[in-house]
């Protein structure tokens, strides 16, 4: 299995970050690796959503389909959404929710050990790291996705426990003013990669 993981330095008044109706959302798979030749094909982005639907000759039903270009073997995807939030470690609490990034914590831990996710990232790391994807590759390995604005928005909660939403990155940073907190959000040292487990 593949995971797309998010992690990123925020600023903070921000409590979260998760994406924005991740169902709805396409993802561009920017290189893919044949496993029959070993060939990688990086020369168009492929979108793909969880939503999206094609058969193959069997009648079974697949996210994406795609045969080599070099040795035509059937490379297949699956796309499932896990969009766990971001917690933001550094949050600057107040009395209302100073226990919000340890409560936030063990809701995560427990839901990554009831989807058997629990090996995948290893908990109590300084940062967090949030899974978005798990991705189900046959005959293939996904070796990129790019970010893509067009079609990767965000949510932020922020402070007072309201919501940003459908907010875009730009050359993976976002900076923005939460007028509600009067704050400034900050998005940066952005990390859009996918893991093996």
């Amino acid at each position: 299995m593949l995971y797309l993981t998010f992690k990123a330095e925020l600023s903070p008044t921000i409590k979260t970050v998760c994406l924005n109706n991740p169902k709805q959302q396409d993802y561009s798979i920017s290189k893919i690796k044949c496993l029959s030749c070993h060939d990688s094909d990086s020369s168009k982005s492929h979108l793909v959503g969880p939503l999206d639907s094609q058969q193959d000759e069997n009648g079974f039903e697949f996210n994406f389909i795609m045969k080599c270009k070099f040795c035509a073997n059937k490379m297949t995807l699956n796309l499932n959404v896990i969009n766990e939030p971001l917690i933001n470690y550094k949050y600057e609490h107040n009395d209302d929710d100073s226990d919000f990034v340890e409560k936030m914590k063990a809701e995560k831990f427990a839901s990554r050990k009831k989807k058997g996710l629990d090996k995948v990232l290893p908990y109590g790391n300084k940062e967090d790291v949030a899974i978005f994807l798990e991705i189900d590759a046959r005959g293939c390995v996904v070796e990129e996705i790019a970010y893509n604005q067009d079609n990767n928005g965000l949510d932020i909660t922020v402070a007072g426990d309201s919501i940003i939403d459908d907010v875009n990155l730009e050359d993976m940073e976002l900076y923005e003013f939460d007028q509600e907190n009067d704050a400034e959000l900050c998005i940066t040292e952005v990390s859009w990669e996918l893991i093996k487990k």
